[in-house]
């Protein structure tokens, strides 16, 4: 079996729509002594996958088909277009998946977050940006309250020789603890990965790899949760007690135990105590004391 020569056929063909993508294809013919392989017969022509058109420089081959004709001859007929996405990223679709960089897409969405800080009316001029802890003016943090963040949704898409399931798989809902592709720490979750296998023939043998699609989430406000130090007991005096506070009861100061959790300092003690008019302090210790009146009602 020989391939005893060839020739393109004209005209070769170009078209471009208003709006869409150029197109191109030639055709060749190829003369052989007996039926041939079709892979002899194109190896011999020359033009592979990502092969560059002679004539327009952004189009390369991105199809091939074969077609005998009678015992003697063969068509083989080539179509170009402009590579793009998975297929060819960077211009050469003549290297496998598997060997072409991963393709990043991006889509926004947003979730529903807790509220932790507010923007005050009464915000300077200059300053009306500025936010404030979402608090009562006792320092207590206000629960309950969501609002809508936007985040970004990052897809990589790529192939792979080897897949590591278990590798994959503890990465899941991590979040990164370094600046990474530059997004601050904190702030990118993995979210998830799908995989699927596939085999294309390469270089005369068929070669089996992985797709894999990683599904990032970007949060600018980080993914750290918001853990208010707050609890229904106190250090007091040096020991754990359930925390109160006063009300009036027939004209007198009845002490009762506080019908909500209370903030508290690093110290366990009261953040800002029953009576105490002066600001939280944070820093303070659990000195507070208590003046030995019983829980109304004990």
């Amino acid at each position: 079996m020989a391939v005893l020569g060839y020739r393109e056929i004209l005209p070769r063909t170009f078209e471009h729509r208003l709006g869409g993508k150029p197109t191109a294809g030639r055709v060749y013919v190829a003369t052989v002594d007996e039926p041939t392989a079709t892979s002899t017969i194109i190896d011999i022509i020359g033009i592979q996958h990502g092969s560059q058109h002679p004539d327009h420089a952004t189009l390369s081959c991105d199809g091939i088909s074969a077609e005998e004709t009678d015992r003697q001859h063969v068509t083989v007929t080539y179509s170009y277009g402009i590579p793009e996405g998975e297929d060819n990223p960077d211009g050469d679709s003549s290297q496998p998946p598997y060997l072409q960089p991963d393709v990043w897409t991006f889509s926004s969405t947003n979730s529903s977050v807790a509220c932790t800080e507010h923007y005050p009316f009464d915000n300077p001029v200059g300053q009306e940006n500025m936010t404030m802890p979402l608090t009562n003016t006792a320092g207590d943090a206000i629960f309950g309250i969501s609002r809508a963040e936007a985040e970004l949704k990052i897809t990589i898409t790529g192939a792979r020789m080897r897949l590591n399931l278990q590798a994959l798989k503890k990465y899941v809902n991590t979040i990164n603890n370094a600046a990474w592709a530059g997004f601050p720490r904190h702030t990118v979750q993995f979210v998830g990965f799908s995989a699927s296998p596939d085999s294309i023939e390469w270089q005369g043998a068929v070669q089996k790899f992985w797709r894999l699609s990683v599904d990032l989430v970007y949060r600018s406000s980080t993914h750290n949760l918001f853990l208010p130090n707050v609890g229904w007991s106190v250090i007091v005096d040096g020991k754990k007690q359930r925390a109160w506070t006063y009300v009036e009861q027939d004209g007198q100061r009845a002490k009762v135990a506080s019908p909500h959790p209370v903030a508290l300092n690093k110290n366990g003690g009261f953040l800002c105590g029953p009576g105490q008019d002066e600001a939280p302090d944070y820093e303070g210790d659990t000195s507070y004391t208590d003046d030995g009146t019983e829980y109304f009602g004990s």
